[in-house]
């Protein structure tokens, strides 16, 4: 059984993450529960607007997913907010 894992931000004005963000229709609007010793999120079809190549979802929203599920880990296991840095990615 998981737990959902509420988002702090939501009432902070002017919140309107590109992949968390609930109210942000453009965006992936994520939701993470805890599942054990895991976190875990689902994501929708990125759509077409949001490929590199066709088929393939752009590296750069790749990248986003990323960040956006690490900080959110930390979140979710550690119960401690946190930021990214760096980000390096090679593909």
């Amino acid at each position: 059984m998981s737990t959902l894992i509420s988002n702090p931000f939501t009432a902070l004005p002017g919140f309107d993450c590109y992949g968390c963000g609930p109210g942000n229709d453009l965006g992936f609007r994520m939701q993470f529960h805890v599942d054990g010793d895991a976190v875990v999120s689902t994501i929708d079809d990125p759509g077409m607007s949001r490929v590199g190549f066709p088929g393939l979802l752009h590296g750069g929203f790749a990248s986003l997913l990323m960040d956006e599920i690490m900080i959110w880990a930390v979140l979710g296991l550690c119960q401690r907010m946190t930021m990214t840095a760096t980000l390096e990615v090679k593909y």
